[in-house]
């Protein structure tokens, strides 16, 4: 028998691709957002029966640290709030990814009970290619967002 939580969590994943791919269409850029599997009603805080996904994105991107620091505290907090178990932050970089030359790339941090995963794909003519697993790119997240909830 599959684990049903792998099972919501991999959705989350899934929500967060297509996220990505819909604001790269609709918008020319990948807007900051997040998909959290969350346990409590956004709207009432009354817990669920089943957990749900819910998805949020941002106006436009970051202009600096300070604007990417608050959507991360926020995030904490909502996190907190609903009982999230995963969430998916996507957003878009330039990165080095072939020979120094930079790349732009649609970018997925993943973070469960099972820790943080990290994933990239490469934009080419308005298009997202394939999502990779990026075992060895540092987090830009200095903790994780999931760790002040309880048990």
């Amino acid at each position: 028998m599959k684990d049903p939580m792998a099972q919501d969590e991999r959705a989350v994943v899934r929500q967060a691709q297509q996220a990505v791919h819909e604001s790269l269409h609709s918008r020319g850029v990948v807007l900051p957002g997040a998909v959290m599997l969350v346990g409590r009603d956004p709207d009432s805080g009354e817990p669920l029966l089943e957990k749900r996904a819910i998805g949020m994105t941002e106006e436009q991107p970051f202009a600096g640290e300070e604007e990417f620091e608050s959507f991360i505290g926020g995030l904490r907090a909502e996190a907190l709030r609903l009982e999230a178990t995963a969430i998916a932050i996507i957003g878009e970089a330039s990165a080095d990814i072939i020979d120094g030359t930079p790349t732009r790339v649609a970018l997925i941090r993943v973070e469960d009970e099972g820790g943080v995963d990290l994933m990239h794909a490469k934009i080419e003519s308005g298009r997202v290619g394939d999502f990779l697993a990026t075992p060895d790119a540092p987090d830009i997240i200095d903790k994780p967002i999931l760790s002040a909830r309880g048990g």
